[in-house]
C-alpha cells in the first residue's frame, strides 16, 4: 500500500487558527453583540477548508457556549455550516490530548482498510506549541504551527513542542508536503 494514497485527517484549532481571537478577555454570555461583530475568521479559512482532501474536526478549549457560538459563525459566515465532520469542546487546553487520542482512534477504526488514517496522516493544526502541537507530537502525529496571536512568539520548552511545520497564515497550509487537496483543486 502506498503511504501516499491514505486519508488525512485534520484537527483544528480555532482561537488564532481559523479566526483571530488574540486579546479577547470576555466570554460569549457577557458580550454577546461585541463578538458578534468583531469575530474574523483568517483570510484563506474557506479556501483551506474547502479544499482539503479528508475528514476535519475542529478540537477546541474554553467555555463551551463561546466555543459553539463561534464554530457556528465560522460555519455560517464562510458558508461552509457542515465543513467539520465533528466539533469538540473540552474545558481545558489540557484535555485535548485525550480529545486527540479518541478522534483519531475512532476514525482509524471506521476507515476501510485501504484508506486506515494512521499517525503521521493525522495533521494538527494550531497556534500553541504548549497544547495542540505538544500533544499532536506526543501522539506521533504531523503538527503545523499557526504563528499568531499571544502565543506567537513562545519558544519551544523541549522537543514536544517544535512543529513539523510552522505557518505565518492559514492559506501556506495548502502548500505544505502533509496535505492533500480534493482531485482537481
Amino acid at each position: 500500500m502506498n503511504a501516499n494514497n491514505n486519508k488525512r485527517l485534520y484537527l483544528f484549532d480555532l482561537d488564532d487558527t481559523l479566526c483571530d481571537t488574540s486579546g479577547w478577555k470576555k466570554s460569549w454570555s457577557e458580550e454577546t453583540d461585541y463578538f458578534r461583530l468583531r469575530l474574523q475568521f483568517m483570510p484563506d479559512a474557506k479556501e483551506v477548508l474547502s479544499v482539503l482532501d479528508g475528514p476535519k474536526v475542529l478540537v477546541t478549549a474554553g467555555d463551551k457556549v463561546t466555543q459553539t457560538q463561534k464554530s457556528l459563525l465560522l460555519g455560517v459566515r464562510l458558508g461552509l455550516e457542515n465543513i467539520f465532520s465533528e466539533i469538540h469542546i473540552v474545558e481545558k487546553n489540557e484535555d485535548k490530548e485525550d480529545a486527540f487520542r479518541a478522534i483519531a482512534k475512532q476514525y482509524r477504526e471506521n476507515s476501510h482498510e485501504n484508506d486506515r488514517i494512521w499517525g503521521r496522516h493525522v495533521v494538527v493544526i494550531g497556534n500553541r506549541i504548549d497544547s495542540e502541537i505538544y500533544y499532536g507530537n506526543m501522539l506521533g502525529f504531523t503538527t503545523v504551527r499557526m504563528l499568531h496571536g499571544s502565543y506567537a512568539a513562545a519558544r519551544p520548552a523541549n522537543l514536544f513542542q517544535i512543529p513539523h511545520h510552522t505557518i505565518r497564515n492559514l492559506g501556506a497550509l495548502l502548500r505544505l508536503p502533509c496535505v492533500k487537496r480534493k482531485s482537481g483543486m
